[in-house]
């Protein structure tokens, strides 16, 4: 305990308090809501990487769909193919849709 009342007496630990959790001791708050909203704006990376991924699911889609991967036709695989394709590119499209009208859930 009386480690913890030497921090608190100590002025560059008040210091670190105040700029660490200045939303806490700032009553405007106007520097926090502006952390707030450009943390809830998507930069450039975001939609790299978005572009990135919609192409790769659809692109697997399409792969697994002309049948690149060379399995033996009449098999399980080729309908595990159809199916996994097929939800690949929906999945694709779910995630361009997301990204164009910047669409953020949680599912």
């Amino acid at each position: 305990m009386k480690r913890d009342k030497d921090l608190q007496d100590n002025p560059e630990f008040q210091e670190y308090r105040r700029t660490m959790h200045q939303s806490m001791t700032n009553p405007d708050r106007d520097v926090v809501e502006e952390d707030e909203e450009r943390r809830r704006k998507p930069g450039v990376i975001h939609y790299a990487f978005g572009i990135f991924m919609i192409i790769v699911y659809v692109g697997m889609g399409v792969l697994l769909l002309t049948g690149f991967f060379g399995h033996p036709a009449g098999t399980i695989w080729t309908v595990l193919n159809w199916v996994v394709g097929i939800i690949l590119i929906i999945y694709g499209i779910w995630r361009a849709v997301r990204l164009i009208f910047g669409l953020d859930t949680r599912l």
